[in-house]
């Protein structure tokens, strides 16, 4: 499917919020940001219409937010690269809410020295109802997977093998140690000039850390390696568990909100809890059990953004598992998806329709 181009007016905002962001952080930052790959860059770099809305979107939402208390020290946040991605997810919660006609505190406190990330209210006539709520956005990969995907890539680097027109069997048995990886480099670095000047399979094994065969491609030799045994493909060790750290997250932040008022925890997951419908209710279940002796959460939302094309409006909001998933269409060519989580053991109902107003 095609992206549709931008109208006049999200041509205009584009201009406007671009000029803007300039004069908000300044020349020098924004060179500082090409120079050490902020993150931000990458909207800048792409061209795609739905990057120039995205721009667009999160200048209005530094607007609005500078405008709060505490706004200031969010939007710094969002100029750190290390801090960018839960500032901009911060961002995106509260100028919602604001756009939708809430009232937002940043950095409320909620018990003796500590506080949460903000607090949305809607006032009435006779009474106001306030959610307190916590965000945490969860890398898609935890720390052991992204440094074992690096070691991986330093011992066999892909693109070598592209070069020489090689594919790769075996595998990488465990990720190296630092003290293992320094001598080990070498070997793997001379095993790639043997290959280069090879036009036979040749193989590396190094004792409970490596076994692999490089083999030309279209090489008989493939077959016969494969029907001994050996690996069809190249695998390396990435030891992830997503769900376990998504819940740790959560467990993390129900001692940031308050014991007799209502809280949400948005978290943004790793998009791999999202990609199989099948283990979603699997997944709903798990994250609904690790609140429940938290009554005072109302609920755990799963927050992330898909391509508009995997939503139709049938689908706006449907049932998974004991949860609700609402989508709304977002960023140009984007659904931003929110698998809404309630806490049956919740003790405060009173924000329950600001909950759903928020998401």
């Amino acid at each position: 499917m095609a992206e549709p181009d931008l109208t006049s007016d999200q041509r205009t905002a584009t201009l406007e919020a671009i000029a803007y962001l300039r004069i908000r952080f300044g020349e020098g930052w924004i060179r500082k940001a090409f120079d050490r790959r902020h993150p931000f860059v990458e909207l800048v770099w792409n061209r795609a219409p739905w990057t120039r809305v995205r721009l667009a979107d999160l200048a209005e939402a530094i607007k609005l937010l500078e405008s709060v208390v505490g706004g200031k020290r969010l939007v710094d946040r969002f100029t750190r690269a290390d801090q960018h991605s839960g500032a901009t997810f911060e961002l995106d919660i509260a100028a919602t809410a604001i756009r939708r006609d809430l009232s937002v505190r940043l950095e409320p406190p909620t018990q003796p020295d500590r506080k949460c990330d903000m607090a949305v209210s809607r006032k009435s006539s006779s009474s106001t109802a306030t959610l307190y709520v916590e965000v945490q956005v969860v890398r898609d990969y935890g720390t052991d997977t992204y440094r074992a995907m690096e070691i991986s890539d330093r011992l066999v680097p892909p693109m070598v093998w592209v070069a020489m027109h090689r594919e790769l069997l075996g595998q990488i048995l465990r990720i190296p140690t630092d003290t293992e990886l320094a001598p080990l480099l070498p070997v793997t670095d001379a095993f790639w000039w043997r290959c280069e000047s090879s036009t036979e399979p040749e193989h590396l094994i190094v004792e409970g850390i490596i076994d692999l065969w490089s083999v030309p491609i279209g090489h008989k030799a493939r077959a016969e390696l494969i029907a001994a045994g050996v690996p069809g493909n190249f695998t390396t060790p990435a030891p992830d568990d997503p769900l376990r750290r998504t819940i740790r997250a959560v467990r993390q932040k129900i001692g940031q909100l308050p014991l007799l008022a209502p809280g949400l925890i948005a978290v943004k997951p790793p998009r791999l809890l999202f990609l199989s419908p099948r283990v979603l209710p699997q997944v709903v279940d798990a994250i609904q059990r690790s609140i429940l002796d938290a009554p005072q959460i109302s609920a755990v939302a799963l927050v992330d953004w898909a391509l508009g094309a995997t939503a139709s409006p049938r689908e706006a909001r449907a049932k998974v598992g004991s949860a609700l998933i609402v989508r709304h269409p977002d960023r140009h060519i984007f659904v931003r998806e929110a698998v809404i989580v309630a806490n049956p053991a919740r003790a405060l109902t009173s924000s329950d329709d600001l909950l759903d107003e928020l998401l």
